[in-house]
């Protein structure tokens, strides 16, 4: 009986456990959990249950648990706050139940709670976070894995994404679960995680080598779901963005840039067009997908789009044209593809940044040749002209990237500087040149300045620009500290040159000072070679030259460095031509004017020492002043008429004047001499006429021009050896030197001309041999040696064993009068005391 007995009570024990075992399976089911009121101590105990090693007893608390959380939020922060987040991690190696109910728990946590994200963040649990890991990888259980995978989704957001990649095979198993998903969750939280991985240097890497990655797939899985949809296009946009060539590769076979696209162009995806964009503007930065998509009909497709494209969106479309237009390889297809006409619609937006971009991409398809004629046209003028006149953006303020437009349609085509002038764009040109470089860049100012000198170039136009405004402009720039800015007003310059109204306002504005100043202090080559430039035209103008020459700009050029005369010759040219219309300059700097130089009116010479620099004899005369060193003049003028009383302070080298007759001149009266003086001032010479006309009596019929020479200096030596042919040297110095004062008592000046001389020596003697030689057509020099020597180089052709050849001869007028003493003889050293 008691067998039986026993038996039987096994039986209903049996029964009662296994009843007991369904009814905690059905447990799991949510629904079969009744609504009750819920109180701390309870939640606070299932929490505790959770430790239990009686797994019945924990599954009955998860439960409890998870009921309670579903309820509101606060429940599950509640939760939270009692220890939940490790206890459930510690329940990650429980049966299949367990698991199930505490990944789903972890993921409400995870999901709603930031300070359990911020927990689990912590390092020391990272190992549980690898234990998700591996069952992500490799559990059988669909609902196992699709928590664990929204679990990683989040924690990959949490800046610790790199922990994951510490378990082997991460990768290949995301990709593989992409490939081949269990459901749409588990698709989209590992396409998150993957979105995450993607922004590892090491994982883009290493992705090309990954067996089961293909870029396909991903294209193919964007049709499961929205939020797949998202995440991929997310992903792709990542990829782009690092710009990895490899990837870029990929992404280029599979088409990437015609399927976003064909995402952008579809009215049914607005909300994705920004995202598509930036795909695409990425895409640009690669060699390996900038370009190769523009032959597919979804690119026109796109330029189509884009002509209507929303007013959000215009800048980043703006950017991909301009980008495209920067590749030259491409540009004709570019043109055939009419991309120019979508370039241009941009033009209708009123957006700064906008126009700028489109600003430079049409500079840049205006390198087309075909293109830019095609572009340049009223309407394109008109609205940069508009964009020039704009004030107060913040952005780009000066509008200078419209400004760069415009000046490079000028260099490439002549037709715009007309339309600018069509549609009264010269007001907006002087308004940027009058804003110089305190409002434009140094490079902005110089393509201002390259615009002007356009139109001061061309004939049609050069009239309406032409101003005092302008000069005022360029001579001021020229002072400029950016030495590209003063080349190109020095350009200017040079090119209004001809201009009489310019050659009287640089006159009047101190220009020769300016450029002096300019040309002592530069030390670019280019700005002195320029100068140069200028000085040289300025040179064809009597009145401009006058005026450089008064202001030292010799004396500027002999200080030029060698090193920077060598390599500018022009240098050298400028300083001779100087000295051939200046010979006073020229015999002042190099004390020598040599066979081809003759003697205008008004040469003059300072006898003794001069350490200033040179005084031009205008001046002096200007200012009334006197020099302490006597200056000889030669000078032929007759009796000075009324009209030319006062002579010009500027005038260097006169235009020769009537010839009179010096048969009159010989025969003139004491009256004609005594009413020449000019007193104070040079008086003109009355003698020096008669000079000449003698000495041309006395070479009549003389054939020979060794007795030529002879006889003029026989003249010379006749008119100036004094009143006593035997006196000592001593006493004719003394002579001299009474005589001297004498003439400068009758003067009133130290400007004496030659010809009121009655005695002289070694420089009056070789300076009116000079004088006349001139005259009667005797090629000589005028040199001057040590102290107060001076001489004359005369050319004698010479035949010497059938061979004929020019010889120079130095001309005693001090001894042997007439005696030809050949050049570099003891005899010729000896008279120029040359050692």
């Amino acid at each position: 009986m008691k067998s039986v007995k026993s038996k039987k009570s096994k039986k209903k024990k049996k029964k009662k456990s296994k009843s007991s075992k369904k009814t905690e399976l059905d447990e799991t089911q949510h629904h079969s959990i009744k609504d009750k009121e819920y109180i701390t101590r309870e939640i606070e105990t299932s929490i505790t249950l959770l430790e239990s090693p009686e797994n019945n007893i924990v599954l009955e608390a998860l439960l409890f648990l998870s009921k309670y959380a579903d309820i509101q939020l606060n429940n599950i922060i509640f939760v939270h706050s009692g220890g939940l987040l490790p206890k459930l991690l510690a329940l990650l190696d429980h049966n299949i139940c367990i698991l199930r109910v505490s990944l789903r728990l972890l993921w409400q946590l995870l999901a709603m709670v930031e300070a359990a994200q911020l927990e689990l963040n912590q390092d020391k649990f990272d190992e549980y976070v690898l234990k998700i890991v591996r069952l992500y990888m490799s559990h059988s259980d669909v609902h196992v894995k699709q928590f664990c995978s929204l679990i990683l989704s989040i924690y990959s957001t949490m800046g610790k994404a790199a922990v994951l990649l510490t378990e082997p095979g991460m990768v290949g198993a995301i990709l593989r679960t992409i490939k081949d998903p269990e459901n749409d969750v588990i698709l989209n939280s590992s396409l998150e995680v993957f979105s995450k991985f993607i922004e590892m240097e090491s994982v883009r890497a290493s992705l090309p080598q990954e067996r089961d990655f293909n870029l396909d797939i991903f294209v193919e899985q964007m049709s499961t779901s929205e939020d797949c949809f998202r995440t991929i296009l997310r992903i792709f946009e990542k990829m782009t963005y690092f710009g990895d060539d490899e990837l870029q590769n990929r992404l280029k076979e599979c088409n990437l840039v015609e399927h976003v696209i064909n995402i952008l162009v579809d009215p049914d995806r607005k909300e994705y067009v920004p995202m598509c964009l930036n795909i695409i503007m990425h895409c640009m930065g690669n060699e390996n997908t900038n370009s190769y998509f523009v032959t597919s009909l979804e690119f026109l497709k796109f330029c189509q789009w884009v002509k209507t494209c929303p007013d959000d969106v215009m800048l980043i479309c703006a950017n991909i044209f301009l980008e495209l237009s920067k590749i030259d390889s491409i540009r004709q297809m570019l043109f055939d593809l009419s991309i120019e006409n979508t370039i241009l619609s941009f033009l209708r937006d009123y957006d700064k940044k906008v126009l700028n971009t489109t600003c430079e991409a049409i500079s840049f398809m205006s390198k087309h040749k075909y293109c830019c004629e095609k572009m340049i046209t009223p309407v394109v003028i008109k609205k940069i002209l508009e964009i020039l006149r704009r004030t107060g953006d913040s952005e780009d303020p000066q509008n200078e990237t419209a400004l760069s437009t415009l000046h490079y349609f000028c260099r490439r085509d002549s037709r715009t500087i007309h339309m600018i002038r069509a549609y009264d764009g010269l007001d907006v040109l002087f308004k940027y040149l009058n804003n110089g470089t305190d409002k434009l860049s140094e490079n902005s100012y110089r393509k201002v300045l390259e615009i002007t000198n356009m139109f001061v170039t061309n004939n049609q136009l050069q009239s309406l620009i032409l101003s005092p405004d302008l000069y005022e402009v360029i001579l001021t720039q020229t002072q400029s500290k950016f030495d590209e800015i003063c080349m190109r007003s020095l350009e200017i310059m040079i090119n209004c040159l001809n201009y009489e109204d310019f050659q009287n306002y640089f006159l009047l504005n101190k220009g020769s000072k300016i450029v002096a100043d300019k040309l002592s202090n530069t030390t670019d080559e280019g700005i002195v070679r320029m100068l140069i430039i200028l000085i040289h035209n300025a040179l064809m103008f009597e009145n401009l030259a006058n005026d450089l020459v008064h202001n030292k700009i010799l004396l500027i050029l002999k200080n030029i460095p060698e090193l920077v005369k060598y390599r500018n010759p022009l240098i050298q040219r400028v300083m001779n031509l100087i000295y051939d219309m200046c010979l006073p300059v020229k015999f002042f700097e190099t004390g020598r004017l040599e066979l081809v130089d003759k003697l205008n009116e008004r040469f003059y010479v300072i006898d003794g020492p001069w350490h200033d620099p040179f005084p031009f004899l205008e001046v002096l005369e200007l200012r009334r002043m006197s020099t302490l060193s006597t200056i000889y003049v030669i000078d032929e003028c007759g009796v000075v008429g009324p009209e030319h009383k006062d002579h010009d302070c500027y005038s260097i080298h006169q235009q020769s004047r009537t010839s009179r007759s010096y048969l009159s001149l010989s025969s003139g009266s004491s009256a004609q001499t005594r009413c020449s003086i000019n007193y104070g001032r040079l008086s003109h010479d009355p003698y020096l006429p008669k000079y000449v006309f003698q000495v041309q009596k006395l070479l009549s019929g003389v054939p020979s021009l060794e007795k030529k020479i002879k006889i003029v200096a026989e003249f010379v030596d006749k008119n100036l050896c004094g009143p006593k042919a035997n006196c000592t040297i001593r006493d004719k110095l003394h002579t001299f030197k009474l005589h001297i004062e004498c003439i400068r008592e009758k003067l009133g000046t130290n400007m004496i001309p030659i010809g009121y001389l009655r005695l002289g020596f070694h420089c009056e003697r070789a300076l009116l041999f000079k004088a006349l030689a001139d005259h009667v057509y005797i090629p000589t020099t005028f040199v001057k040696g040590k102290g107060r020597l001076y001489w004359n180089e005369v050319a004698l052709i010479q035949t010497e064993d059938h061979r004929t050849f020019l010889k120079m001869f130095v001309v005693d007028l001090m001894n042997n009068i007439g005696q030809l003493l050949p050049v570099g003889s003891r005899e010729c050293n000896a008279y120029c005391d040359i050692q």
